[in-house]
């Protein structure tokens, strides 16, 4: 395990190429605090989470500048909402769209202005479905917001 903001040469004992070092333990980096989440999806929300994509244009309709999160195993798409309280980031997500293919990977591309998901057959319990491309323009206008 390569410690946090250290650089790993295989001169420096601290990569598999190394011999004569001591061994690093897991336990010698870990931290008494961690960060924690945005927010936790529960099993029924996402099985099988296939990846997150920033909207970086100020272009996109109400999805501008939002990050989205792909669901593999329950063939969703779904906004982030996202907010800080008392110095702590906390959010939760909201269904978009749902596919007929498990949505796996996702890319935003600014200079067409479109996002782009990709699907494979799904995941359990889902049953198997045809894999996809799928390309988005523009959405349409729809409120976006979370509030405490």
């Amino acid at each position: 395990m390569k410690a946090p903001g250290r650089r790993c040469a295989p001169s420096t004992g601290c990569g598999p190429a190394a011999s004569t070092a001591s061994p690093i333990s897991a336990t010698e980096y870990r931290t008494e605090v961690r960060d924690n989440p945005l927010c936790w999806l529960p099993k029924e929300v996402d099985n099988s989470n296939g990846g997150q994509v920033w909207i970086t244009s100020d272009h996109f309709g109400p999805l501008s500048r939002q990050m989205l999160h792909t669901s593999y195993g329950t063939s969703t798409l779904f906004q982030v909402l996202k907010e800080e309280v008392g110095g702590q980031m906390q959010g939760g997500v909201v269904p978009l769209l749902k596919f007929d293919t498990g949505v796996c990977r996702a890319r935003f591309y600014p200079e067409r202005n479109a996002l782009f998901l990709t699907g494979l057959r799904g995941c359990k319990p889902t049953p198997p479905r045809t894999p996809a491309f799928i390309a988005f323009a523009t959405p349409a206008k729809r409120p976006m917001s979370l509030s405490a």
